[in-house]
């Protein structure tokens, strides 16, 4: 194997996979045939698993390996030692204790071989995490990965810092096995067409990049808080002064997008952040600009999302559902009304038993009021503020982000939440609110659907 591989200079991993499998296999048929010649008095079992054992040992430390490779691998192996001990045991001399002797080798070889598969997947995934750690914090040059905040379907997510800035820091890592290399390019947009924007109600990426084997990564500001989805869920629906404000912060930010022509098309409660000022008020932040898009010229090589239906079920616009290409920042508008009735009622505009049925109601269903729903009342203007975004037709929304920050602005029936009001709020409740934010970072949030009729046949 070596003669037939050594004129090449490099090899891919699955060659080098394949090497691995066939030469350990050669290996290990070897030392099976010399084992089936050592007399039974020496006990050629024992030295055999002893053998086989100090092979598979070195393997596990030198070379790189997942846990599950090394099970198949050791599957494969243990199969070739008891053919092996079942050869043995035909050699057994016969007598009354043929059969005894028999069953106790094949016993004791499969327990035995059992143990150390066990022990050696065990330090393949051990080993195997070390060095992908130490590979990625070389790989990330400057950034120093630290502790892991969470690991989901869409990347790995971890505490780090930068060695010159020495700023906090939140890392995502997106490998192409856990997420597809598809969901790496639009994740990569997203990041790209983030970094753009420079506002503090968006989220801040300091940095991106990939490393040298392919793994997407990017560095952002590192957030303590929750979501407003989470909000909601643990501390029930907020009181109307506290709404908004957040609501006219989350104005801000998608007013600078939309200045540049880009339209977040997923605006939802779980991706609109909130954390604390220094001074102890509130802060909304938008994140997660994955669905984004650019209306202000340029569109994505070889495809076009002008027949891709993009958004979260609960918070899709009756356009971006019958329209795509229509989809501008008054999509966003309607979505926003959406996020305010949640915060206010804690339930959704429209539910039912499938995304269809919620989609046809964005269509054609009426919203039920905020007070109505909630059950106690709702400021007037407010409501009516809610309402106006929730208008099927785009031609009745406030027609930008600017217009409804300053209609929320403008009420005067809503009782204020001062910085006193949200300083008391964190005293209480932020230590639990930090907490539930970062027991789910890293892992989906609520589903996003995305069809795309270009791919339909």
């Amino acid at each position: 194997m070596w003669l037939a591989m050594r004129g090449r200079r490099e090899f891919s991993r699955r060659t080098l996979v394949v090497a691995e499998f066939i030469g350990l296999n050669f290996a290990a048929a070897g030392l099976c045939v010399m084992a089936a010649h050592i007399p039974l008095s020496a006990s050629p079992m024992l030295v055999l698993i002893l053998a086989m054992t100090l092979t598979f040992t070195i393997r596990s430390v030198y070379v790189p390996s997942t846990w599950q490779r090394t099970l198949v691998l050791s599957i494969f192996i243990g199969a070739w030692v008891v053919t092996t001990a079942v050869v043995i045991t035909t050699m057994i001399p016969e007598g009354p204790m043929h059969g005894r002797r028999a069953q106790g080798m094949l016993v004791s070889t499969v327990t035995w071989w059992t143990f150390v598969t066990l022990v050696q997947t065990t330090a393949s995934r051990a080993i195997y995490g070390l060095r992908e750690q130490v590979r990625l914090a070389e790989a990330l040059g400057q950034y120093t990965l630290e502790e892991k905040l969470g690991e989901g379907g869409m990347g790995i997510v971890y505490r780090a810092h930068h060695a010159m800035l020495k700023r906090r820091t939140a890392v995502k890592l997106l490998p192409p096995k856990l997420t597809g290399e598809k969901t790496i390019e639009r994740f990569e947009r997203e990041v790209r067409r983030t970094a753009s924007l420079s506002h503090p109600n968006i989220v801040t990426i300091f940095d991106y990049g990939r490393t040298p084997d392919g793994v997407f990564y990017y560095a952002m500001e590192l957030l303590d808080g929750l979501d407003l989805d989470q909000l909601v869920r643990s501390f029930g629906p907020q009181p109307a002064g506290r709404v908004v404000p957040l609501l006219a912060q989350v104005c801000d930010g998608l007013e600078e997008a939309h200045a540049v022509g880009l339209i977040h098309r997923d605006i939802k409660p779980a991706n609109i952040f909130l954390t604390q000022l220094r001074r102890g008020g509130d802060l909304a932040k938008l994140v997660d600009f994955g669905l984004v898009k650019d209306v202000g010229g340029g569109t994505d090589p070889g495809r076009s999302m002008d027949t891709t239906i993009a958004g979260t079920p609960h918070y899709l616009s009756p356009e971006a559902i019958q329209r795509p290409r229509d989809v501008d920042a008054r999509s966003d508008i309607y979505a926003l009304g959406a996020v305010a009735y949640f915060l206010l009622t804690g339930v959704h505009v429209f539910t039912g038993d499938s995304v269809v049925e919620i989609c046809s109601q964005h269509i054609d269903g009426t919203p039920v009021p905020p007070s109505e729903r909630l059950g106690r009342p709702v400021p007037e203007g407010l409501e009516e503020v809610v309402l106006r975004c929730l208008e099927k037709n785009p031609e009745h929304r406030p027609q930008s982000a600017d217009l409804v920050r300053d209609l929320l602005l403008s009420l005067e029936d809503v009782h204020p939440w001062l910085h006193a009001d949200a300083r008391q709020w964190w005293k209480e409740h932020g230590t639990e609110a930090k907490a539930i934010g970062s027991a789910s970072e890293g892992r989906a949030s609520s589903p996003t659907l995305r069809v795309d009729f270009h791919d339909r046949r």
